[in-house]
Formats: C-alpha cells, sequence, structure tokens
C-alpha cells in the first residue's frame, strides 16, 4: 500500500530529505532512496510498503543491541 511517508522534509529544486535513517538521503523527483522503499512524488514522500511486514526474523538476543536485557534469550524483529 502507498502512504504519504512520515519524517521527511521538502527542500529546493522539488528534491525531499528523509529522516527516517542516518543515511538521510535527499531524494529526486521519481526516485527512491536508498532503502528502495521510500519514493519522492512530486516533492511528496511516499512509502510504498505501508502496512507491510516485509521481513520478520527471531534471533539470538546477543545478536541484537538488546543483549543487555535477559541474555540467552530470543528477539523477534520485523521491517519493511
Amino acid at each position: 500500500m502507498i502512504h504519504e511517508a512520515m519524517f521527511y522534509e521538502k527542500l529546493a529544486e522539488s528534491e525531499v530529505k528523509c529522516s527516517l535513517c542516518a543515511h538521510r538521503c535527499r531524494i529526486k523527483p521519481g526516485k527512491r532512496g536508498i532503502c528502495g522503499i521510500r519514493e519522492n512524488c512530486e516533492r511528496l514522500l511516499f512509502s510504498l510498503v505501508y502496512g507491510e511486514v516485509a521481513r520478520e526474523a527471531v534471533a539470538n538476543i546477543e545478536q541484537k543491541p538488546l543483549y543487555h536485557y535477559y541474555p540467552g534469550s530470543t528477539a523477534y524483529s520485523v521491517g519493511p
């Protein structure tokens, strides 16, 4: 589902700057950011995977930045 994204700002020359991750992509009209899931359409940034789970994983907690919590347990991760 396509939905207008959050966490971005409009720049000059029809570009937008995505603020969702550390890449801070400057996205030109009709192009996508590094992640490939946010697209600039007429100075509006759209999420192309809104409401969808594209990846899920169960991993040892030690592999996550949460490794100090409940050592030896597992963590469930979801992402676009």
